[in-house]
Formats: C-alpha cells, sequence, structure tokens
C-alpha cells in the first residue's frame, strides 16, 4: 500500500451517534501520519442536516479527510431481526464494500463509538494470510460456546472453544468479499436465522465466515468496562494481556450501553472522550447530568462487578423474548 493511497474506512451512524462519530473522526485524524489521505463513509440512519454539516465543520480544515454520508445498503435481504437497542443499520455493515470504490482492495469496517490511539495505516496493512476478514475477539463472548455466543456453532464446524469475534472492528479483503458475493451470503443468513441470532450481523459474520476469520491482536479493539469486570468474565486474557489493554490500547471500544457522552465516566479514557469532543462543533453537548446519568455512574463500578453474570443472563432472556414478540423487518 502506497502512503499517499486514501485508507478506506466504513462506520456506521444514527443521531444518537453524533457525538462518538465527531470523537472518532477526530482521534482517527489524530494518529493519521502527515500527508497521509482518508476517505471516511459514514453509512447514515437518519443523522439530520444540522449533524452532518456540524461534522463537516468540524474537519473542513483538515484536508487528509474525505467524509462522505451513504444511505446503508441492505441488498436483497428480508426478514432482518432488530431488537431492543440494537438498530437495523448494523447489518448495513455486512455490505460495507459496496460502499468504496471498486479498486478498493481492503477496507476497514469500524463502529462509530470508539477512540482511534494510533495510525490506522498499520491496521489496514496487515496481511490476511489467506483470511477473508480479520476481526478482534468479542471481549464479552469470547468463544462461540459463552452465553449468548453463536447458536448452531457446532454445525457450523466449529470447536467449542474457537473465538467468536465481534464486528466493531474488521478489516475486510474487499476483493474476496466481491467475488465472493459474501455481502449477499451474510444479510441472507441473517435474515434466513433471524429467530436465533444474539448478536445481528455478528452471527452472520461468524457463521459465514466460519473459520476464514484471522484474529487480531486484543489491543485493536479494548473495551475498557469489560477490564473493570473480574478476570472470570475474560477467561482467554491472562493478566499480561488485560495489562497490555490498558497499557497501550491501539482502539477503544465504548461497547455496551455505558456510553462516555450520557454519564461522566471514571477512566481515562472517558476522560480521552471528552477533550476529543472538545475539539469537534459538538462541543458542550454531554448528556451527563440527570438521574440516568448518576444511576450509569453508581452502576459503572463495584455494583456492576458483583451484578454482571447476572445481567448476562437477563440480557440473554429479554433478547429471546423480544425476538419472539416482534416480527422480523
Amino acid at each position: 500500500m502506497g502512503h499517499h493511497e486514501a485508507l478506506q474506512v466504513v462506520t456506521l451512524a444514527d443521531e444518537g451517534f453524533a457525538l462518538p462519530l465527531a470523537v472518532f473522526a477526530r482521534t482517527l485524524l489524530d494518529h493519521l501520519g502527515a500527508g497521509r489521505p482518508v476517505a471516511l463513509t459514514v453509512l447514515d440512519g437518519g443523522l439530520t442536516p444540522a449533524t452532518q454539516e456540524g461534522l463537516r465543520e468540524s474537519f473542513r480544515e483538515d484536508p487528509r479527510l474525505t467524509l462522505t454520508f451513504r444511505r446503508p445498503d441492505f441488498g436483497e435481504a428480508t426478514a432482518l431481526s432488530s431488537t431492543g437497542r440494537i438498530p437495523l443499520l448494523t447489518y448495513a455493515r455486512l455490505a460495507a464494500v459496496s460502499a468504496v470504490p471498486e479498486t478498493c482492495d481492503r477496507v476497514l469496517v469500524l463502529d462509530a463509538d470508539q477512540l482511534v490511539l494510533t495510525d490506522l495505516t498499520r491496521l489496514r496493512d496487515l496481511p490476511f494470510n489467506g483470511a477473508a476478514a480479520l476481526a478482534a475477539r468479542d471481549a464479552f463472548i469470547p468463544f462461540v460456546s459463552s452465553p449468548n455466543g453463536l447458536a448452531g456453532w457446532a454445525g457450523l464446524g466449529l470447536a467449542r472453544d474457537d473465538p467468536f469475534f465481534g464486528a466493531a472492528v474488521l478489516v475486510l479483503d474487499a476483493r474476496v468479499w466481491r467475488a465472493e458475493g459474501l455481502p449477499a451470503k451474510t444479510l441472507a443468513w441473517a435474515g434466513l436465522h433471524a429467530g436465533e441470532l444474539n448478536t445481528y450481523d455478528q452471527d452472520a459474520f461468524n457463521a459465514v465466515l466460519a473459520g476464514r476469520i484471522g484474529e487480531l491482536d486484543p489491543r485493536w479493539q479494548v473495551q475498557p468496562r469489560v477490564l473493570s469486570l473480574a478476570p472470570g468474565v475474560t477467561p482467554h486474557l491472562g493478566p499480561a494481556d488485560r495489562a497490555r489493554q490498558l497499557e497501550d490500547p491501539w482502539i477503544v471500544h465504548f461497547s455496551g450501553r455505558l456510553k462516555p457522552w450520557l454519564y461522566r465516566g471514571r477512566s481515562r479514557f472517558d476522560e480521552l472522550f471528552r477533550e476529543a469532543l472538545s475539539r469537534t462543533a459538538f462541543r458542550g453537548r454531554l448528556e451527563d447530568r440527570g438521574l440516568r446519568a448518576l444511576a450509569y455512574r453508581l452502576y459503572d463500578g463495584p455494583v456492576r462487578r458483583a451484578v454482571y453474570p447476572l445481567e448476562v443472563l437477563v440480557e440473554g432472556a429479554v433478547r429471546r423474548a423480544r425476538r419472539r414478540s416482534r416480527p422480523p423487518v
């Protein structure tokens, strides 16, 4: 890859993700090498014109960035399941290769609620070694057999302790995805198995690409909320692994409900989020006051550490109940 070839990055956002999207783009540019262009494509799940303009204004003075908003593409997929706080937009990442030029041979697909703390050309240039995609293991669901993991994993030829990959940080071999029709195949699988999905597009990604996903270093998707829980929650990570993630994270993902724009978190990563936000057009728009923010702050500590196993069981039961009660869309 030449240094002057634009880094192709695709992310997803609706109006509720305007603030983290601004922070994501700000930190991406902060750590990108001088003179290296980046094409950031936002799969738009309902951003208002004012929000789009605020994002453009935030980075107008940086010539490295080309910012594009595109409608999400679900191909011919039907009967996609969407429940609770997970929007239909999440499936659009499976068709991300359609959002970049045909000449692009690899694309980064990243969730918007993340801090980028290194030059993403390092991620883009990693070798595939025969894989169709690179991904980080899901820290909350480390194995296909974990609670809320991949239903039917054994029938896919997977072993109990095979990794279950998250979809928040992906490197896709765009040539393979186009040649094999993987966007259509993954979306079709999600529709066919809508009644048994636990993590929606992530399930489809793991199922259709079983055995063809290369595992990224966990520092490419550090989830600080999970590292604050008991070590038993992350049996795949030893003490040294956990220490490295905290000391030298490359991408930090604020997964789950505990978002840094909804309450004032205690970690240094929450502080980094607020600092980056202050350098965008969305400064001063944090929703970190009120009863909800207080509840999140109280929960994000010893309380959650104690009740997390129960949270997993309850969340899984609620998700299954919602699937049964709502028709797919």
